[in-house]
C-alpha cells in the first residue's frame, strides 16, 4: 500500500500537466484560427 501511496501524486501530476498542456494547445489552435479568420476578413474574402 505505501508503494502506491507514494505513486499516486506522481500519476495525478502527470495527468494534471497533460491536461494542461492539451488546454494549451487548444487555446493555440483556436486563437491561431481567430487570427487566421481576421486576416480573411481584413483582405476582404469573407
Amino acid at each position: 500500500m505505501d508503494h502506491i501511496r507514494k505513486v499516486l501524486p506522481k500519476v495525478r501530476l502527470n495527468l494534471g500537466e497533460r491536461v494542461k498542456s492539451i488546454s494549451f494547445e487548444g487555446l493555440n489552435y483556436r486563437s491561431k484560427a481567430i487570427s487566421h479568420t481576421v486576416k480573411l476578413l481584413q483582405v476582404g474574402y469573407i
